[in-house]
């Protein structure tokens, strides 16, 4: 089955060091529903996942991590700078003090959403290279939500704005 084009907005996601399989499995999902450009998986240290993962990150992706175009990649920074040469402008989802609230947010495409690591969240070297910086405002009593559950409200929202 051929995946139906549902919007004309190039948005591309970037994962700083994300840990988990069942993580990466979500956002893959999540690239497939809302047909992403692709979807680049940073690791430090080339980190590739073992074959347990690989199962894991195919089974969350309900399968579509096969249509998904994504690929692993040693850096993020350097995948932020290649995507910048290519005149893709980059906003990392984080809860900073220079962040801007989602709802403010007027998305200029193509875009990159860089999403970080589970406990770290994204690295400042990333954060210094992005163009935006934003947040999901919060008024429970916990600040931060699951990374692929970021990514769903995130990208729904940047895809639905005029």
């Amino acid at each position: 089955m051929e995946n139906k084009v549902i919007n004309n907005k190039k948005v591309y996601i970037v994962l700083d060091n994300i840990k988990y399989a069942k993580n990466i499995g979500a956002i893959i999902r999540i690239a497939d529903a809302f047909c992403l450009e692709k979807v680049f998986i940073c690791k430090a240290n080339t980190q590739k996942l073992n074959d347990c993962q690989k199962q894991i990150l195919h089974k969350t992706s309900r399968g579509v991590s096969k249509f998904v175009n994504w690929e692993f990649r040693n850096s993020c920074i350097e995948t932020i700078k290649e995507l910048k040469a290519h005149n893709i402008a980059i906003a990392s989802i984080e809860i900073d003090k220079y962040s801007i609230p989602l709802y403010d947010f007027k998305p200029i495409f193509p875009l990159a959403l860089v999403f970080g690591s589970e406990k770290e969240g994204i690295s400042s070297g990333v954060m210094n290279i992005s163009d935006y910086i934003l947040s999901i405002p919060m008024n429970g009593r916990g600040k931060s939500l699951n990374v692929s559950t970021t990514a769903s409200i995130v990208v729904y929202d940047v895809l639905n704005k005029n």
